[in-house]
């Protein structure tokens, strides 16, 4: 699900509040927090229900955090890039004093006995345990949950399971690699790198070599070595049960599923396996000599000359592929079932609904591009922005940007609407029945069912989000009469015209 959370910089700062939204759109502006003169913009953090907002500010010499408008303690310094915001607005930070280094965590301080790495500072997903990493002379340890870890010649990259439970990181001691869990070590190699936990957080994967040799360990077990495994093919399926990667051995390559070995090929797509969204199946795309296809669960597809990048619709029971066909031609295979050709293909525009029901893309035709959908040509697109295309949740309506010089215009199943210079964040409501997004015209609006409505400051990360069929929130910054700039959550509803 998108949100509206992220590191929200502020480029402007709304018009007056005496600006009027349409009488068919009611907003109401939700105060997160003041904003001090000088704020570091890009430390700005929001919750992902948009409810909490936090920053580092400089002001008289000192440093100081701001979450939910309370003030910390004065520092001479904050690392700005080391604040963390939870869901529920636990907020931490890496803070110094004289010459000491100071975790604080939900408004406790910890004195440390050396310095924090500021790129190994994390919160867990729930915002319920810190982590960091402490370099002292020589020596290495992690501070989990405010307890010193084991010291080491070096600490790396360290990683909590998604809900929160478990961390991970590398450590190196005497030229050995090791992963640590918690406090728990893992086996040693010569090297360990790219750990991973499944969705659930149950199971931990890592890449490890010894000697000339590489393998997947997966649970604490080493699977079978080979000459080399490829980095970033190593994926979960979405329930966490099972796993796969890409290996190499000799001059053939192979997919690994759960410890099998799949059959050798002389080639197989760098992004290795693709997990169905219910991780039933699974996908890739391999080579043979002069030919390449895609393989569904252990079946070879139909050879082509080029195959692009498999991708299961939501449901889950098809996959969506580009072909390169003799004399540069193209098309878009959905389901098995080929469709035109035609002479180019955008494979970054190739979209599914998430009902599983429709796929869509753009096609080139004699000098044209169109708007393919189920197989049907269905709206000319001539000037589609890259990766705008945007299918309702019921997958009955479509949206788009389209491109022209000095304008843009979000376009909705064919209807063009008013020209901006920049729209963005297009959204649907659950039920299809209304678009929403910015637009940059004359300052930021957000514009409903094509209808212009209030102006406020704006960030491109500041997402819209809907929360039922009629009503949507974001966040953005304010001017407030005696008040001055405020970052507010923005709470709109649709009310029946």
């Amino acid at each position: 699900m998108r949100t509206a959370a992220g590191a929200l910089m502020l480029l402007t700062l709304a018009a007056p509040l005496h600006a009027q939204a349409p009488s068919n759109v009611s907003f109401k502006e939700v105060p997160l927090t003041h904003v001090l003169p000088g704020f570091v913009s890009n430390s700005l953090r929001v919750s992902p229900d948009c409810g909490h907002a936090a920053y580092v500010a400089p002001r008289k010499g000192k440093w100081l955090v701001v979450a939910d408008g309370t003030e910390s303690r004065e520092y001479e310094f904050i690392e700005p890039s080391t604040l963390r915001l939870g869901p529920n607005g636990q907020v931490a930070f890496c803070a110094r004093r004289g010459n000491q280094d100071i975790a604080v965590v939900g408004g406790q301080e910890t004195v440390v006995d050396g310095r924090i790495d500021p790129t190994n500072f994390v919160l867990s997903p729930d915002g319920k345990r810190l982590a960091y990493k402490v370099d002292r002379a020589d020596r290495a340890f992690v501070v989990l949950d405010g307890a010193n870890g084991k010291p080491y010649d070096g600490v790396w990259e360290l990683i909590f399971s998604p809900e929160g439970r478990k961390l991970s990181y590398i450590a190196w001691r005497a030229r050995k690699w090791l992963i640590v869990v918690n406090t728990e070590e893992q086996p040693e190699f010569d090297c360990t790198w790219a750990p991973m936990f499944s969705s659930d957080g149950k199971r931990l994967a890592y890449l490890a070599r010894c000697g000339e040799k590489q393998r997947v360990v997966v649970d604490s077990r080493p699977g079978v070595e080979y000459d080399r495994i490829v980095e970033g093919t190593v994926r979960f399926s979405p329930d966490g049960k099972r796993i796969a990667y890409a290996a190499r051995r000799g001059k053939k390559h192979r997919i690994v599923i759960d410890g099998r070995e799949g059959p050798a090929y002389d080639w197989i797509g760098p992004e290795g396996p693709v997990f169905s969204p219910d991780g039933r199946s699974l996908a890739y795309r391999a080579g043979r000599g002069q030919t390449q296809f895609v393989i569904i669960d252990g079946k070879e597809g139909k050879p082509y000359r080029l195959v692009g990048r498999p991708r299961f619709l939501a449901d889950g029971n098809r996959v969506m592929y580009w072909v390169f066909l003799a004399h540069n031609r193209r098309m878009v295979v959905v389901g098995n079932v080929e469709g035109k050709v035609y002479d180019g293909v955008d494979r970054f525009s190739m979209r599914g609904s998430s009902d599983g029901e429709h796929a869509a893309y753009r096609a080139w035709k004699g000098g044209k591009s169109i708007l393919v959908v189920d197989g049907n040509e269905r709206h000319p697109c001539d000037g589609l922005q890259r990766g705008s295309l945007l299918f309702s949740p019921d997958g009955a309506h479509l949206a788009w940007i389209l491109y022209r010089p000095g304008a843009r215009r979000v376009v909705r199943d064919g209807v063009p609407g008013k020209p901006y210079a920049l729209p963005m964040h297009l959204a649907f409501s659950p039920d299809g029945k209304h678009l929403a997004y910015w637009a940059l015209g004359k300052g930021w609006r957000i514009v409903v069912d094509g209808v212009e409505c209030k102006s406020y400051g704006y960030d491109r990360r500041a997402a819209i989000v809907f929360d039922g069929p009629r009503s949507f929130h974001t966040v953005a910054s304010q001017n407030v009469k005696g008040r001055g700039p405020e970052i507010v959550r923005i709470e709109a509803r649709i009310e029946p015209r």
